[in-house]
């Protein structure tokens, strides 16, 4: 798919590409909340590690959607 988007003359093959970033890092993170959650010595930890992911998960979707409204250079209606 990232061959065919680096090679395809529209202009929105770039955010498609760096879309496809994001999900391949969004996915590789939840694959390695799992080998954390395996992991855990207790319920307790299996928290912590839970909730530290969906704090990094929130900040990077912040972090994602600020990058693509800006290169479509809308304000995304806020």
């Amino acid at each position: 798919m990232e061959k065919g988007l680096s090679a395809s003359p529209v202009p929105i093959a770039n955010q498609a590409k760096e879309f496809c970033g994001y999900m391949q890092r969004n996915a590789t993170a939840t694959f390695d909340l799992g080998e954390k959650l395996v992991q855990a010595r207790d319920m307790q930890d299996a928290l912590v590690i839970q909730s530290d992911f969906l704090l990094d998960v929130v900040a990077r979707r912040s972090d994602q959607e600020h990058r693509l409204v800006r290169d479509e250079g809308g304000d995304g209606g806020h």
